[in-house]
């Protein structure tokens, strides 16, 4: 039970950089400046005890809020690869029986565009619940003090994020049955698909960085190191990796979702231990 209970628990915060005055200060909770206030007080705005704020930028300190955003966009996330990977295995079963049940000729029939369409709306779906769970993963800190805030590499992350929603709406619209049998629908249904690839690339590598960012802050530096890693190899398994073996873009995924679950972990038991920080009661303030 001991030994259990001892895999669970947060390792020591990180020698993050903790404010020295309060001049620069925030409320971690919310945003509120407290310069000028007492160090053993209460933040006038919403109560959270100065003192809290004064304590670095490791999540343990940051926002419930906040952290119930993080958390909760990579659940979005890691549902989201398990869909997509439900989807791609389906396809493949259900495809390659419409193809051997028509003798080889399913390929174009009525009853494989209405099954394009409808694993393309299901993929849109999946994709759209992901795209929202990066958005609440990105979410701005209100209680980040400093100048490294990641706020490049998580505005990245957002307007990706967007675009890439916008295509997948737009991508469900081409793969009608009767769309995608018009020679400029299928023009536009390609450039789009190549559009799409550099608004992936661009948020693939500005997630990366991202992460990289908020790992240490979550204690977790194997994940802060791993991105260096990733940042060429799931490119080089999705482009050579597809045409070697076919298998690169899974094997990224599955590598992917696994750096991201491992967060995901962290940041469950980091909102444990955060909300016993707040239910802690604040320092006494005299009258």
């Amino acid at each position: 039970m001991h030994d259990d209970h001892a895999q669970h628990e947060l390792p020591p915060a990180p020698p993050l950089p903790a404010v020295l005055s309060l001049d620069d200060a925030v409320c971690v909770t919310c945003s509120y400046r407290l310069a000028g206030l007492d160090a053993a007080g209460l933040c006038p705005e919403c109560g959270t005890p100065v003192a809290r704020s004064l304590m670095g930028n490791h999540l343990r300190f940051a926002s419930p809020q906040y952290l119930r955003w993080l958390h909760t966009g990579l659940l979005m996330i890691i549902i989201s690869f398990a869909g997509q990977l439900a989807i791609m295995a389906l396809s493949l079963v259900v495809g390659l029986g419409m193809v051997i049940a028509s003798g080889m000729g399913g390929v174009g029939t009525p009853a494989m565009m209405v099954f394009t369409f409808v694993s393309a709306l299901l993929g849109t779906l999946v994709s759209l619940l992901g795209l929202y769970g990066w958005w609440l993963f990105s979410t701005p800190d209100p209680g980040f003090v400093g100048r490294n805030d990641g706020g490049q590499a998580r505005r990245l992350v957002r307007v990706s994020v967007v675009l890439l929603a916008v295509m997948s709406v737009a991508q469900v619209f081409t793969a009608t049955p009767a769309a995608a049998a018009r020679p400029l629908v299928m023009i536009a249904s390609m450039g789009m698909g190549v559009i799409g690839l550099a608004i992936t690339a661009l948020w693939f590598f500005a997630a990366i960085l991202y992460i990289r960012w908020l790992a240490p802050r979550a204690s977790n530096t194997a994940v802060a190191l791993r991105t260096r890693l990733y940042i060429w190899l799931l490119p080089v398994l999705t482009t050579v990796g597809a045409l070697l073996c076919g298998l690169g873009p899974l094997i990224a995924l599955i590598l992917f979702w696994i750096m991201l679950d491992a967060l995901r972990r962290d940041l469950k038991h980091i909102r444990a231990e955060a909300d016993r920080l707040a239910a802690a009661p604040g320092p006494a303030v005299e009258a």
